[in-house]
């Protein structure tokens, strides 16, 4: 911040500098043509640009140190993998992952699982229908218990990968299905995925950093198994 500061403060002190000469030094090696324009709208021009650089400056160098999110993801640990939970159970979960690629830190980051289609049968990915009904819902940030710190979270840049979890596989005692990882959800509105091919569309927000959105493709034969190989055939996900 500082540097911007002092850059801004040089800028328009070359610029002022600029015009005083033209107001009381002149310019005689310059042509007459030329004289006389500036005599008509050069100090406007110039009085012009000596107000608004100073913002230009800072505009430039704020996009220069901008934070910058990425998603990241692959079907294969640790992105998607068991994980036991505090009853000692180890539902099989999936996450994707949000870098920081920017000079600056993102702040009040919040992951929305946006949209959903349902194959019904089409191979087609791009032909799936809509479920129109969906209403956008924050997903959950890894392994935070606090409310405001599951939907919310400042990322900060020098590659650092913050998971994010999608959803998980129960196991047969609890149902066996895959369900999205909210922190609230409308009473409503059906978080489960039946067995089958699905497609969802997931976007992750900042204060002060560009949407990022991403599309992934679930394809679940439906069921639990213990052993990663064989979980990971009856579940294969992938990024768009």
């Amino acid at each position: 911040m500082k540097t911007r500061y002092w850059l801004v403060i040089a800028g328009s002190v070359l610029i002022i500098g600029l015009v005083l000469g033209k107001l009381f030094l002149g310019a005689e090696s310059i042509t007459s043509w030329l004289v006389q324009w500036l005599e008509d709208w050069g100090i406007l021009v110039l009085a012009s640009a000596a107000f608004f650089a100073p913002y230009y400056v800072a505009l430039l160098l704020g996009k220069h140190k901008a934070p910058k999110l990425h998603i990241e993801f692959k079907d294969d640990d640790p992105y998607c993998r068991h994980e036991k939970t505090e009853k000692g159970s180890a539902p099989y979960y999936c996450h994707f992952v949000v870098v920081n690629s920017g000079q600056s830190q993102a702040d009040d980051c919040e992951a929305v699982l946006e949209k959903i289609w349902d194959s019904n049968g089409e191979k087609d990915h791009l032909k799936w229908p809509e479920r129109e009904s969906w209403i956008p819902v924050n997903l959950k940030w890894s392994a935070e218990k606090f409310f405001r710190r599951k939907c919310f979270k400042t990322i900060y840049p020098g590659g650092r990968r913050y998971f994010c979890d999608i959803g998980r596989v129960n196991l047969p005692e609890d149902n066996e299905n895959f369900g999205f990882e909210l922190p609230w959800s409308f009473i409503s509105q059906d978080t489960f995925l039946e067995p089958g091919s699905h497609k969802f569309q997931i976007s992750v927000y900042s204060k002060n950093a560009a949407k990022v959105t991403k599309k992934f493709v679930i394809d679940w034969s439906g069921g639990w198994r213990k052993i990663q190989g064989e979980m990971q055939e009856r579940l294969k996900m992938k990024m768009l």
